[in-house]
């Protein structure tokens, strides 16, 4: 089996763990995939814990061994699998999407997909714990809100700098957030990050979140 025979299997079996059928690009299509992907694969770090204990694992997952986790376990992973995979699998869809890097309290230690569709760009991210159920539309001229319960999430509409920026509320108190930088990069210049996030002392070594 050739190297692209391969990674067409195994796109074809992400759709098929997502329960739809492979099509051409439209928005409708992408705002189905992306309302599937946050409802069936969770943003959760159990599989790192499990994955670091079993196999000592310190850097991003193998396509086949993420997929592996959402068959088996009913596993999903952090915005460094769940994003970039979603990323690698519009691309191969044909979509007009790049990987990008977002700031929180340190630079790029968030990534994020923004995609280029009817000439109009969206924030796909499925790896914040949030209810981005949809595509997030980047040309606001005013205040995009997602309530559920006591949180708030805000997109702002972009600054001069272009780049969009979350905002995370609960009860009324501002409490996380990130801001995108739009440029286009690719998974392999965040991997110290990932790295960072598999030591003892990082946040996702020593809390259980599933979402």
């Amino acid at each position: 089996m050739s190297e692209s025979e391969f990674e067409e299997r195994l796109f074809l079996r992400y759709l098929r763990l997502l329960g739809i059928q492979k099509q051409r690009p439209s928005f409708e299509y992408l705002k189905e995939i992306v309302r599937i992907q946050v409802s069936k694969i969770p943003f959760e770090n159990i599989s790192k814990l499990f994955l670091k204990k079993r196999l000592n694992l310190k850097h991003l997952i193998d396509f086949e061994l993420y997929l592996d986790g959402i068959e088996k376990y009913s596993f999903g992973g952090t915005c460094y699998s769940n994003n970039f995979y979603l990323n690698q699998l519009l691309n191969w869809l044909g979509y007009d999407i790049k990987l990008c890097g977002a700031d929180m309290k340190n630079p790029d230690v968030h990534i994020v997909n923004i995609v280029n569709i009817e000439n109009r760009e969206f924030l796909v991210d499925t790896g914040y714990a949030a209810p981005f159920s949809e595509p997030l539309p980047l040309d606001l001229l005013n205040d995009y809100s997602i309530n559920m319960g006591n949180y708030r999430y805000i997109l702002k509409p972009q600054n001069n700098n272009n780049r969009p920026q979350i905002e995370l509320y609960r009860n009324g108190e501002l409490i996380h957030g990130y801001r995108v930088n739009p440029q286009a990069r690719n998974i392999g210049e965040f991997r110290q990050v990932i790295e960072d996030s598999f030591k003892e002392s990082a946040t996702f070594m020593n809390a259980l979140l599933l979402t």
